[in-house]
């Protein structure tokens, strides 16, 4: 890594500025490595809140697609990302467990709605498949 490069730490929202400054202080890491792990690590975070649009072809992307930290073995990655994801991991362990119950819901759901679903058709029962159909379930 070259330490003669200034990272633009001035362009960071100020709490995550100071979040940065505060790991580069108690770890002595260099302020590149921190500020490109906290990046990539709020991205990570937010990637199932936010897309972005990808120009090159017609779609949207997660957020964290465009994170990743290239830095020398030995430059302390893992000591520095681990207190960073605390947060991020336990966000995505409770999120885990809210998703699995509405899978579990989402399933009865899509299983009763294929019953009556088949039963209307076998009737020929229009009005019935387009009521089905409005309330079809989504999975979560």
């Amino acid at each position: 890594m070259n330490d003669n490069i200034e990272f633009p730490i001035n362009l960071m929202p100020p709490r995550i500025r100071d979040a940065i400054e505060a790991q580069v202080a108690i770890g002595n890491y260099h302020l590149p490595s921190v500020a490109t792990a906290a990046l990539a690590i709020a991205s990570h975070a937010a990637q199932g809140l936010y897309d972005i649009d990808f120009l090159a072809r017609p779609s949207t992307v997660p957020a964290s697609v465009f994170a990743m930290i290239c830095a020398p073995s030995g430059s302390a990655k893992s000591s520095l990302f681990e207190p960073m994801l605390a947060g991020v991991r336990q966000w995505q362990h409770r999120v885990s467990d809210v998703h699995r119950l509405s899978l579990a819901d989402y399933e009865v759901d899509r299983r009763l709605y294929e019953r009556q679903r088949l039963a209307a058709e076998k009737e020929n029962d229009r009005d019935t498949l387009i009521d089905l159909e409005r309330r079809k379930p989504r999975p979560p």
